[in-house]
């Protein structure tokens, strides 16, 4: 096979149209088998197309039955950034639009765009990110045709909600584009006339009707849109939402954030009765909304809200009182200072970090006298609030997303998700280590290094210094994995002058995540109990 991917490239290079069929025939009997053969030959018809200044003769194939041959047009077509590209939208064959509809937008064929636009009939028949790319070519393409598109996008009940949600939020942003595709991540601006102006009434019957049709988060991002363009909703409505328990959490919030921006003097009134939902982020959120609207009573119903055994209320209600000013809320963070040896280590770090907002005289007092408690021979001292109290669901978000702690570079974690395999395997780490255990290993790697997984040097009795990850050290010899490439090699005990003490490679978290975010990814890695083997 890699002969004939070298002969194909190097046929292509001869620049010859006349080449173009057997190339065509290449691809039609590799079938996709081997992607480096396709390579070959996909190269081969670039090279063509770019010899000749025309990829006209290779459009001639888009109706070819062979499924492998349409693949290979488009693949070609993409690294030629050509129009014809869009011919392919229509293909029979899904695997195939999907690739296109990728090539169009992920390599910016501007000349394609707009028939990946106008290819809505596509949408909802494959995966959401697919989905995102042709809303991402109304968006982009832009102009009263695609502006119309887009509404008639979120109007459409045949569509997922999803869908429409991402319609919706794209008329957000249509006269204010970010720089960045999100689609990509790239810079790639926007420029010419974005502005919606002459369809304001088109867009408030859109959202008012749908007002009236949705429900669920496409509703709540139905309110998010009208908020934006000023479209007023009524008070009754918004405020029937917010207090319906039965209502999605994101609904109940897009009507609160609104009624909160239209300073509605009925709200106060409901949230006596939200403040106790069964939802915790709506109980969080009504007394949030509390605070802002009538600060004494919100440190009163503070009061209940530490005195129950809702850690996730606590910790809320203690981030909120930390902003307002009023003396009574001071008295209860320094209450709780003074006491913190009696409260539940769930929530020490949230009177501590409460207590650091606070410019009282007596918390900054009593704050200073806390930390002169702490041992200084203990690097873990000032860590351990952040053992209790974590969120598992925010932990893994961390774990899997956080830009700067790249946790997933070198571990894994949940079966079946990505990750590294440079650092332990940590998906059966909850059975074997408790809670301070884990947080000693983010702040402080070193203390506990896992099998195996040790960076040493070797010092070799002929002067040789030698450095790997140590895998087996035993009385005849050592096995050092190598750094970069992982391979194992042997040194005997007899060869061996001086061996240094395992370092870890892992950084501490300190200065990457803050405490809080340290007790969530504790919380999830004590969650992590799979014990079954590969």
């Amino acid at each position: 096979p890699n002969t004939r991917l070298l002969a194909a490239i190097a046929l292509g290079k001869a620049g010859n149209p006349a080449d173009i069929p057997p190339l065509v025939a290449l691809l039609e009997e590799n079938a996709d088998a081997d992607p480096y053969l396709r390579h070959g030959a996909v190269r081969a018809l670039q090279s063509i197309a770019e010899a000749t200044g025309s990829a006209e003769a290779l459009l001639e194939h888009a109706a070819h039955p062979s499924p492998a041959v349409r693949r290979g047009l488009v693949l070609t077509l993409r690294r030629l950034k050509h129009a014809g590209i869009a011919t392919f939208l229509d293909d029979k064959e899904a695997g195939i639009v999907i690739e296109t509809i990728q090539a169009i937008n992920d390599a910016y064929i501007e000349g394609a765009r707009p028939a990946l636009a106008r290819a809505t009939s596509r949408l909802g028949k494959s995966a959401p990110m697919i989905d995102y790319r042709i809303i991402n070519a109304i968006y982009r393409v832009g102009g009263e045709e695609n502006i119309r598109r887009i509404l008639g996008v979120a109007a459409d009940s045949r569509y997922p909600d999803q869908v429409r949600m991402e319609a919706l939020f794209v008329l957000q942003r249509w006269e204010d584009p970010p720089a960045a595709d999100p689609t990509t991540g790239k810079h790639r601006p926007l420029d010419g006339d974005r502005s919606l102006a002459a369809h304001r009434p088109e867009i408030a019957k859109t959202l008012r009707d749908l007002l009236g049709s949705t429900s669920g988060d496409l509703l709540a991002e139905v309110i998010r849109t009208a908020e934006h363009f000023g479209i007023e909703i009524g008070p009754e409505t918004l405020l029937a939402h917010f207090a319906e328990p039965k209502n999605a959490t994101g609904l109940r919030l897009a009507a609160l954030a609104t009624l909160q921006k239209a300073n509605s003097p009925q709200l106060r009134e409901v949230l006596d009765r939200t403040i106790d939902d069964r939802d915790r982020e709506i109980r969080a959120r009504s007394f949030e909304a509390l605070a802002a609207l009538d600060p004494a009573a919100a440190v009163a119903q503070a009061g209940e809200i530490l005195a129950s055994d809702r850690t996730f209320d606590r910790q809320r209600a203690l981030g909120v009182l930390a902003g307002i000013k009023d003396p009574g809320a001071a008295a209860i963070i320094l209450s709780m200072l003074e006491d913190l040896g009696q409260q539940p280590p769930a929530i020490h770090l949230d009177i501590l970090e409460a207590a650091a907002q606070r410019d009282e005289p007596g918390i900054a007092t009593a704050l200073a006298a806390y930390e002169k408690s702490l041992d200084p021979a203990d690097p873990l001292a000032a860590y351990a609030v952040a053992i209790e109290g974590g969120d598992l669901d925010r932990g893994r978000s961390i774990f899997y997303n956080h830009g700067a702690a790249q946790c997933t570079r070198c571990h894994k974690g949940q079966r079946g998700r990505k990750g590294g395999v440079a650092g332990p395997d940590l998906r059966n780490v909850g059975n074997l280590h408790d809670r301070a255990y884990l947080l000693e290993s983010l702040v402080n790697p070193g203390a506990h290094i896992a099998p195996g997984y040790g960076t040493v040097s070797l010092t070799l009795k002929d002067g040789t210094i030698v450095a790997g990850n140590l895998r087996k050290d035993d009385e005849k010899d050592v096995t050092l994995a190598d750094l970069v490439s992982a391979e194992e090699k042997i040194y005997a005990r007899a060869d061996i002058a001086g061996i240094s003490q395992p370092a870890s490679t892992m950084p501490p978290v300190i200065g990457i995540l803050k405490k809080t975010e340290m007790r969530d990814v504790v919380a999830y890695l004590a969650s992590l109990k799979d014990a079954r083997k590969e």
